[in-house]
């Protein structure tokens, strides 16, 4: 009698379960974002090295004999998590140093668990067949100050990852306190309080107008595959006499100004246009016909010898 009850409420969970896996999960960014509202909540716990524990305290409450665990990659228990969140199946996860996650639920969760997981692996599956895709790695600086911040104290800017960097090292100098989250798409998003954001508009802008200055159209060289890269270096005058001529010309091209280690790269189908003036292709077509005579003034005088 007591097995056919845990059986009814087994699947009767499952079922719970498969209507609501069927539904799109309110998704969130990021695990570090998951991570970082779990923290302002109290519910998990994320250390320095960016280990974590999510509901610690639902584990101790399980008997040992009442405890299923399953284990699987970061990757994939982001999206497990998100839809055991979405079902109201409780759980709790502890991240491995082999860069996996161990999951645990009531016994009476366990096939649940198994539906969420079949169906994250089919979901990876297809993406797999597509492309094949490295492991998203999500780096969180401070992720306690964050949490120490209310909702309504936080003021959050996106930057991109070089000059979020650029910014943070300031901030650390000017012993200003922020968190950070670097995303997937080579950002990173920069928390601090309301009482510090006009320091770190000041300290944005000032990197910002510096590394104008120094760097012309980065966006042009990351978009452009290493393959097709053309780079040439010359001094910093040199540098800047060409850029301008090239955006007189309208060639895509990109530059960064650093004294006589300056450099200007654009594509290889741009390089004759970009690289060689009138005068050098006049030089170098003068250059290969004084060559053309020079071998046959040779094998003329091989002739007579």
């Amino acid at each position: 009698m007591q097995d056919i009850e845990r059986l009814q409420n087994e699947l009767a969970a499952v079922e719970t379960a498969l209507s609501t896996f069927n539904e799109e999960p309110v998704v969130v960014s990021s695990l570090s974002d998951y991570l970082i509202n779990l923290a302002a909540d109290g519910k998990a716990e994320i250390s320095d090295n960016n280990a974590f524990k999510i509901n610690a305290e639902y584990y101790f409450s399980l008997e040992s004999s009442d405890r299923h665990f399953e284990s699987m990659t970061l990757e994939q228990a982001f999206d497990v998590m998100q839809k055991l969140d979405s079902a109201g199946i409780a759980f709790s996860a502890v991240s491995r140093s082999d860069d996996k996650v161990s999951f645990t639920v009531a016994k009476k969760d366990e096939a649940a668990l198994k539906t969420a997981i079949g169906k994250s692996v089919d979901k990876y599956a297809q993406k797999r067949e597509s492309a094949q895709q490295e492991q998203t790695v999500y780096q969180t600086v401070n992720p306690s100050y964050y949490a120490s911040l209310s909702d309504d104290n936080r003021v959050t800017t996106v930057e991109a990852s070089q000059i979020g960097i650029a910014i943070m090292k300031r901030m650390e100098d000017a012993k200003l306190p922020f968190s950070a989250v670097f995303r997937q798409n080579d950002n990173v998003a920069i928390t601090v309080s309301k009482d510090n954001a006009q320091a770190y508009a000041k300290i944005a802008e000032s990197v910002k107008n510096v590394r104008a200055d120094k760097y012309i159209n980065p966006e042009f060289y990351k978009a452009l595959p290493k393959a097709l890269r053309i780079t040439q270096q010359m001094p910093e005058q040199d540098a800047r006499k060409l850029t301008a001529t090239l955006e007189q010309k309208g060639i895509p091209h990109s530059a960064i100004m650093d004294g006589k280690n300056s450099a200007v790269t654009v594509s290889k189908k741009d390089e004759k246009r970009a690289f060689f003036t009138r005068d050098s292709l006049k030089r170098s077509a003068q250059r290969i016909g004084q060559k053309g005579k020079n071998e046959q003034q040779k094998k003329k005088q091989q002739g007579l010898e």
